[in-house]
């Protein structure tokens, strides 16, 4: 093997590295452009994006997360998670026409509600960045619910409550994470009597 040989072998996981990186980073735009939309309700609207099993709706919106039941290339359909007494929200977003129902359903047979909106395909850079404010939610629920735990294992009861009432009271909490505070407030009590 000449020298010229040798040190091309040597650069081969370097290009190979580097083509992956750069394949990565290409696809997950491509993903993210395709995955966040603005969509508007005659005088109102925001940012819906994908995130992970979830369709998530701007802050401005009643319930945010929204269960995606089926998805294609066309279209989403998601279903809210949160019932309010006995009603829940289905959202159909058309990808292709660029429009969005929202239907409420009221299971008592009350009158069932439908908004229409239209909506636009937003870039890769505004997509990451709705991802990136969900995320931070996320992990400002879980930091908090942690600290909670922590306080009420050493025997702040008092100031438990406090981190959990703050993580409740965050906008945009799943239903998951209002189970989380709801198990996390039952462990505090049980400590409050030792």
């Amino acid at each position: 093997m000449t020298g010229r040989e040798s040190l091309v072998r040597a650069q081969e996981p370097q290009v190979i590295a580097t083509l992956a990186a750069a394949l990565l980073i290409f696809c997950t735009e491509a993903s993210a452009a395709a995955d966040a939309w603005n969509c508007q309700f005659n005088t109102r609207g925001g940012i819906w994006h994908v995130s992970g099993n979830d369709l998530v709706a701007p802050a401005t919106s009643g319930s945010t997360h929204f269960a995606i039941a089926q998805q294609s290339d066309d279209a989403i359909i998601a279903v809210s998670n949160e019932f309010q007494g006995r009603h829940f929200e289905t959202v159909a977003l058309d990808r292709r026409r660029l429009t969005i129902r929202i239907f409420l359903f009221d299971l008592d047979g009350s009158r069932d509600q439908q908004q229409t909106g239209q909506c636009t395909r937003l870039d890769a850079n505004a997509a990451v960045a709705a991802r990136s404010v969900d995320d931070n939610i996320r992990t400002s629920i879980r930091k908090l619910v942690r600290e909670a735990q922590n306080l009420a294992s050493q025997g702040f009861i008092t100031a438990a409550n406090v981190k959990l009432d703050e993580a409740r009271d965050t906008e945009r909490i799943t239903p998951q994470e209002a189970e989380l505070i709801s198990q996390t407030k039952a462990y505090v009590a049980s400590r409050s009597g030792r």
